[in-house]
């Protein structure tokens, strides 16, 4: 089956085990629902089974995930496929939908950090070389946790902490989009080298998931994809 329709995808990531404070009404209606890591803040099953019920209370037809480096109880084993049930879980992993071909992985790059901070889940250096390597190519939507180097990848200091390793195979093997969080502040999209890098990210850099007022932290960012046609006989 391929869509025949516009597909509005709506992208997020980076919950922080905060998601019991977001009212499922924040979330802009859509086709499909997209969460790029970071579920909860410590990565506890507890945090993982409320966030799987608030899932169930979302209407997008299709959901989607993957988690991140503070997922931790995912990267020591417990399997996000049972866990998951009002969603499809991505753990290094293609799926396709209507005709899109998606490939999700956890994978983030937490440079020197990594030796000095506990939620480091997914972010081994030799994994990281893997994943770039196992990416598949044609891909209408790419999702990693974490960004390339040098794109949307800064931190309030302006010091760049994306993968090099994956900075190279999105290059090489150029999905049409690339939806990820990990760097809060650097929420955003830009368009590079015909690739739409979405930096998904919810929280501040202080993982405040709301503002004073009650409205999300950051948007979530929609983007629409056009049909895509039946292939030719």
């Amino acid at each position: 089956m391929v869509y025949t329709h516009y597909m509005k995808i709506v992208c997020t990531a980076d919950f922080q085990g905060l998601v019991n404070k977001v009212n499922p009404e924040l979330i802009p209606g859509g086709d499909m629902f997209i969460v790029a890591g970071d579920i909860g803040g410590w990565g506890t099953l507890g945090e993982m089974e409320d966030f799987n019920n608030w899932l169930g209370k979302l209407p997008h037809k299709y959901k989607l995930v993957v988690c991140g480096n503070h997922d931790l109880d995912l990267g020591r084993g417990m399997d996000g496929h049972e866990i998951f049930t009002n969603a499809t879980y991505l753990q290094d992993e293609l799926v396709e939908i209507e005709g899109l071909r998606i490939y999700g992985s956890p994978a983030s790059d937490m440079n020197e950090l990594f030796y000095t901070v506990p939620w480091v889940a997914f972010s081994k250096p030799s994994y990281l070389e893997q994943v770039a390597e196992d990416i598949p190519e044609n891909l209408d939507i790419l999702i990693t946790h974490g960004p390339c180097y040098g794109i949307l990848d800064k931190l309030k200091d302006g010091k760049s902490v994306g993968s090099k390793d994956l900075r190279r195979a999105v290059l090489a093997k150029r999905p049409q989009h690339h939806v990820f969080g990990h760097i809060h502040e650097s929420h955003n999209q830009t368009n590079l080298w015909g690739i739409n890098f979405i930096n998904a990210a919810l929280c501040s850099e202080r993982n405040e998931i709301l503002k004073p007022d009650g409205s999300l932290y950051y948007d979530p960012i929609v983007i629409e994809l056009a049909p895509k046609p039946e292939p030719v006989a």
